[in-house]
């Protein structure tokens, strides 16, 4: 149930950024005579990737709610069942004990997406400076292009 809640999120914005993509960069590409996989690769990936990275922390919250709360409804183990024993306990610590777990295990997966978000956006600038050095190589330096 968790995936099923967090994949239609994630589907959005991986559609979004991909169709976000600067038209200049796919013109500049095709006039390069690079295939539909060496567009995809070089401009949409990077394009798409922050959406995507904003689309995996919305996923990530509806994740670890739809695991709880499908363990609520029909499971006798895991945490959200264990949320329920102690609440019909009426042991207030232990309740809040789950929920201090819950949150500290939805900082960590979004501390875990917040990391991969430079990592990821630095392979970026370095495909542009490459792009860049082999127009000027080919061409001469003042006919690169500025649409990069």
């Amino acid at each position: 149930m968790a995936g099923l809640i967090s994949f239609f999120p994630i589907l959005v914005d991986v559609i979004a950024g991909l169709k976000t993509v600067d038209p200049r960069r796919l013109l500049l590409m095709r006039t390069l005579k690079a295939s539909g996989w060496q567009i995809f690769v070089k401009v949409r990936v990077p394009g798409m990737l922050p959406y995507l990275l904003a689309g995996l922390e919305i996923g990530i919250i509806f994740a670890i709610i739809g695991a709880i709360v499908a363990e609520f409804v029909g499971s006798s183990s895991g945490l959200g069942s264990l949320v329920i024993k102690q609440q019909s306990a009426i042991n207030v610590v232990g309740v809040f004990s789950v929920l201090v777990y819950l949150s500290l295990t939805g900082l960590a997966l979004n501390a875990i997406v917040q990391w991969s978000a430079p990592v990821s956006s630095s392979g970026r600038g370095a495909s542009i400076r490459r792009c860049r050095s082999r127009i000027e190589r080919s061409f001469g330096r003042n006919s690169c292009v500025h649409a990069i």
